[in-house]
């Protein structure tokens, strides 16, 4: 999240209107049975581009995580929020009945720059807000024990703490490397199943054939909430490695987010692209 000024947008914050809500407190474990009902999304099928050198709002800025309300390509607003942690994941509830749609993200990150706590806000364009404002509702704690961190992956309060296997990078060969945790860059859910991405920036030059470690840099992971579908030996369903972008630059997987707005479910991802001074990323999806 990158800091932004302006008497107009801080103007814009003070007039939201919604009441700060009470910290909950933390859960204690792992949730009951999840609803079924939706079927799995295979991480293995192939990876179709949906959006291509996509800019950002501030083009010095890197994104970090993705959710939908529609999907347009285009930039339709945008806020600066303060005090939000590392944005490695989001969450909207779209605009419906005359109400504005809602954002939920982390906050509470201190010095650490990592959340500590949920909250939710309803998106007013152009406007700066800080998580301390009384028209974001927090949710959870910000206590150590419930830090998320773009580093584990650890889901804060008021969500159960899902307790999962490791991920790990792999080495140049395709295997695993159990001495090095994989870098977690996103999780989003679907029904009783959570999606999990992982990996790091290209080591290589540009090229459109990927080799040693970037060919097996980002992994997709599928997860059953209920346990009846991982595998035993592993915890997951399945944990696939992407060849998606292979051209882009710095090509860091970023973000995490179901689409169902275009028929079947879309698993998409975001990977970047162009780091120089005008940051952008591509759009990735599988079904």
């Amino acid at each position: 999240m990158r800091r932004g000024t302006g008497r107009a947008a801080a103007a814009a914050a003070s007039g939201l209107g919604l009441p700060a809500q009470a910290a909950m407190v933390a859960p204690a474990g792992n949730p009951a049975r999840v609803p079924a009902g939706t079927a799995l999304i295979n991480v293995a099928a192939g990876s179709t581009r949906w959006l291509a050198g996509t800019a950002n709002q501030d083009s010095s800025t890197t994104l970090q995580g993705i959710a939908f309300d529609i999907a347009t390509g285009a930039v339709n607003g945008y806020m600066y929020l303060l005090g939000s942690g590392h944005g490695v994941s989001l969450g909207v509830q779209p605009a419906s009945g005359g109400k504005p749609a809602y954002v939920w993200t982390e906050a509470g990150s201190g010095r650490s720059g990592y959340g500590q706590e949920f909250v939710r806000f309803p998106f007013v364009a152009k406007t700066l807000l800080w998580t301390s404002h009384p028209s974001v509702q927090r949710f959870g704690s910000p206590a150590p024990a419930a830090t998320a961190t773009a580093g584990t992956g650890a889901l804060p309060a008021p969500l159960a703490r899902i307790q999962q296997p490791p991920l790990y990078k792999h080495k140049a060969d395709g295997t695993p490397d159990p001495t090095t945790p994989a870098t977690f860059q996103g999780f989003t859910s679907y029904s009783q199943y959570a999606y999990m991405l992982s990996g790091d920036a290209r080591t290589s030059t540009p090229s459109s054939t990927l080799t040693g470690l970037d060919k097996w840099a980002i992994h997709t992971t599928s997860f059953d909430l209920n346990g009846t579908q991982n595998g035993p030996a592993t915890g997951y369903i399945a944990s696939i490695h992407s060849e998606a972008d292979p051209t882009a630059d710095p090509r860091e997987p970023e973000g995490m987010a179901i689409h169902t707005g275009a028929g079947a479910p879309r698993l998409c991802f975001g990977i970047t692209n162009n780091s120089g001074s005008n940051r952008q990323f591509d759009l990735y999806y599988k079904v």
